[in-house]
């Protein structure tokens, strides 16, 4: 099935979710570009917004009907700034949705409104963090780009060049049936973007010469170092070709380049002016992640456009569909996680099928 054929299949109720943030003072990007995913992709939009005030825990043994009053009306308040923000896009003829959900932490509570819907994809702010901050604390983006089951759009605030570029990351040498799996869900959701984006579509992988590996020892009179980097570039180049064999992806825009993703991609971006860089994710064991982290979580920060993570359909996360505390919003009531089944939350490939 064709990434056309894939979106045609696609209606209205699967709608691209977007998070607002209550505290920011000016226009959001989030909202923005999700407005012009929803146009693009002929797709509904939500709005979400997920509250919480600690403060309340402490009352809650002393007047429980108190903090429910409490409760109801800080949603109702968020209910009616989603409604604010929603009225101009409703007039612009799209299908709008608001939903404002007491609940936290702010990640899982996001990630189970997700388990929740179902939407076709989540769009999010993101911001630049320190590098200290990323190494030692955890964050809402950290934990989302590890823990959303559906793609996650992280958008960043910058201006889209003229002509619009994606970029797919793929790595076709990975022996991981996985991994294999993984680049093609990568390309189908980039080129289907692409199409419905009217972008210009680009591969990138990097691969890793053993004239760059770091070891002193190498002798190139022992060993014939440029005439086995020669056999890696090669093997290498017969398997992305091979992998975009079924994708419109001109040589010009193929690249392949020597060295690693994580310093690669970020330049490559910023050279052609990317708009976006789709990649993918799996679950990884968290004292892996914490030693060796992914290709995600190393450019993420880097990158100078927004960046979609894309995951497989069968991707699992710790965290579970409980209902919020509090509701209000434009569905008369969120589906009950009893009512879910467990292939509803599926990748945009998957999905669309």
């Amino acid at each position: 099935m064709t990434p056309k054929q894939r979106a045609e299949m696609m209606t209205d109720d699967n709608r691209i979710l977007v998070v607002v943030d209550p505290t920011a003072s000016n226009e959001q990007v989030c909202v923005e570009r999700g407005a012009w995913l929803a146009k693009s992709l002929d797709l509904g939009l939500e709005l979400l917004i997920c509250h919480y005030e600690h403060i309340l825990l402490g009352a809650r043994s002393i007047d429980s009907p108190f903090v429910q009053r409490v409760q109801q009306d800080v949603i109702s308040q968020r209910r009616e700034m989603l409604e604010d923000i929603a009225r101009p896009l409703r007039e612009q003829g799209l299908s709008v949705v608001v939903s404002a959900v007491w609940d936290t932490p702010l990640d899982e509570a996001i990630v189970r409104h997700v388990l929740r819907t179902s939407p076709r994809l989540l769009v999010k702010d993101t911001h630049y963090h320190h590098k200290i901050r990323q190494a030692i604390f955890s964050n809402t983006d950290w934990n989302l780009v590890r823990r959303c089951p559906v793609p996650l759009w992280l958008a960043k605030p910058h201006r889209w060049a003229d002509p619009r570029r994606i970029i797919a990351s793929v790595d076709p040498v990975n022996e991981n049936d996985i991994h294999a799996k993984l680049d093609g869900i990568i390309l189908d959701e980039a080129a289907l973007l692409a199409e419905k984006l009217s972008c210009e579509l680009h591969a990138f992988h990097a691969y890793l010469p053993i004239s760059k590996y770091p070891f002193s020892s190498l002798d190139s009179g022992e060993i014939p170092i440029d005439e086995v980097d020669r056999k890696i570039e090669q093997d290498h180049r017969m398997r992305l070709d091979n992998l975009l064999n079924n994708y419109t992806v001109s040589k010009e825009r193929t690249h392949m380049l020597p060295g690693y993703p994580k310093q690669l991609l970020p330049e490559l971006a910023t050279e052609i002016d990317a708009g976006l860089v789709v990649i993918g994710a799996i679950a990884r064991n968290a004292l892996k992640r914490v030693f060796i982290g992914s290709t995600t979580e190393q450019v993420l920060d880097k990158l100078p456009c927004d960046l979609l993570v894309v995951k497989p359909a069968w991707f699992a996360n710790s965290v579970k569909a409980t209902s919020p505390e509090a509701y209000e919003g434009t569905r008369e009531e969120l589906p009950s996680p009893s009512d879910l089944k467990a292939d509803n939350v599926k990748g945009p490939v998957e999905k669309a099928m």
